[in-house]
């Protein structure tokens, strides 16, 4: 089995992340989305669905689940990947609890209403910058303290740290004026910028490695890292629920950089061309294969949720006309649950191995997940026939979309457990 190059990590530093993260998803994040979504699509007698309730999902899934499970992975590889050790490995530990009681923090004052809910929010998201703070020092030096030149992979992670200290910035700003509209900024930040540049940055780094992909074009990587970064500014800043000239042109080229930027980066990583390859050429399949498919399949759902969001969106707005609050809850659940989390159950089930030495679990488990995940997605997309006025009786259909994310989400957190559970071999560092 290959390992990734550099200093090995114990593995104590990222297993509480990786148990912290699945927990939440299992009680808070994946399981209150999909009681909420059937409040809002089935007629199932549950009775309407509160603002808080939304918020505490996203709040778990984005800073539990997602920030969570990336630190830990974080901390694992990027010493790693530079070939030295990690820097301030005290704060680790630190920035687990303090990201943790963060989103705990925030859910219970969602859960527990007024007036526990401002205190609650205010103190969670002062939580999460201080751990969004402690997380970039630790990335940051450590990524300085590595031997050579910069890699291309790197200005990726750095934006994407940065991100999360934005995205837990505009979460204490949203509780500390009390004003939930910050959320529409926020969302559009943690799961572009935070998410985004950190998947693009770990692709960039082993997808040539594990995939047999042949990065070309080097002369574009940089502009294209701009431009993506500049489009998350724009559609982000442009979400702001103001009308006027200023707003809507920042959405719209936000939007333009976004899909430019993401073809851009995905044809010059060659991913288009390894997809190709692929298809005409299928490799021999071993027990530890099948991660790849989540890789092509995350790529989909990144641009169905492109096509959806910021390229319908703009168009919208280049006529005058009003965003589609369906339209940008299918882009949004493509981008975060389709491509972010798709990415995070395939890259984490090859790399995981690598950690502890030991072969996946259940590869089973895992190419049950991949169909339940994508499944679940397929549902969650009648949303756009029911938005557009094709299919309007679908939208009960889509209730169903809830459960099956669920089972990806559990099936996906009991082969990962088992695979960590399991006592390291000696002969494979951890």
């Amino acid at each position: 089995m290959a390992t990734l190059p550099g200093t090995p990590v114990p593995a104590r530093l990222f297993v509480p992340f990786f148990i912290g993260s699945l927990v939440l998803t299992l009680s808070w994040g994946a399981t209150l989305g999909m009681i909420n979504l059937a409040r809002l699509t089935g007629d199932w007698g549950w009775g309407t669905m509160p603002q808080s309730s939304v918020l505490a999902h996203a709040y778990v899934q984005v800073f539990g689940f997602m920030a969570l499970f990336v630190m830990g992975v974080a901390y694992h590889v990027m010493p790693r990947f530079v070939g030295t050790t990690l820097r301030q490995p005290r704060a680790v530990l630190w920035s687990f609890w303090l990201q943790l009681a963060g989103v705990l923090a925030i859910a219970i004052g969602f859960f527990a209403g007024e007036p526990m809910t401002r205190p609650f929010w205010i103190a969670g998201s002062v939580s999460l910058v201080a751990a969004s703070i402690l997380f970039r020092q630790v990335i940051v030096r450590t990524l300085a303290a590595g031997a050579g030149s910069t890699e291309p992979f790197q200005r990726w992670v750095v934006a994407g740290v940065l991100w999360l200290v934005i995205s837990s910035a505009l979460a204490l700003t949203a509780a500390l004026t009390d004003d939930v509209r910050w959320h529409r900024v926020l969302w559009n930040a943690a799961l572009f910028g935070f998410a985004g540049c950190w998947i693009f940055g770990v692709s960039r780094r082993i997808l040539p490695m594990f995939l047999g992909c042949r990065p070309h074009w080097p002369a574009f990587e940089r502009p294209v890292f701009v431009c993506y970064v500049l489009g998350v500014v724009g559609w982000s800043v442009g979400a702001w629920p103001h009308e006027g000239p200023v707003f809507t042109a920042a959405r719209s080229a936000g939007a333009v950089l976004l899909i430019a930027s993401v073809v851009g980066y995905t044809a010059s990583l060659g991913l288009f061309q390894r997809a190709a390859q692929l298809i005409h050429h299928p490799p021999d399949r071993s027990p530890q294969d099948g991660w790849q498919r989540y890789i092509f399949a995350a790529w989909g759902w990144l641009f169905v949720g492109l096509a959806v969001g910021p390229a319908w969106t703009s168009w919208v707005l280049l006529r005058d006309g009003a965003e589609s609050v369906l339209l940008l809850d299918v882009a949004r659940h493509a981008v975060a649950f389709g491509f972010a989390t798709q990415m995070i159950l395939g890259v984490a089930s090859r790399v995981v191995p690598n950690f502890t030495g030991n072969p996946l679990w259940s590869p089973a488990a895992r190419a049950a997940a991949f169909w339940c995940l994508n499944g679940s997605m397929a549902l969650r997309a009648l949303e756009i026939p029911v938005g557009l006025g094709f299919w309007p009786s679908a939208w009960s259909t889509i209730a169903y979309s809830g459960p099956f994310g669920v089972v990806a989400i559990g099936l996906f957190a009991v082969n990962i457990m088992m695979t960590v559970k399991t006592r390291p071999r000696l002969d494979v560092a951890a």
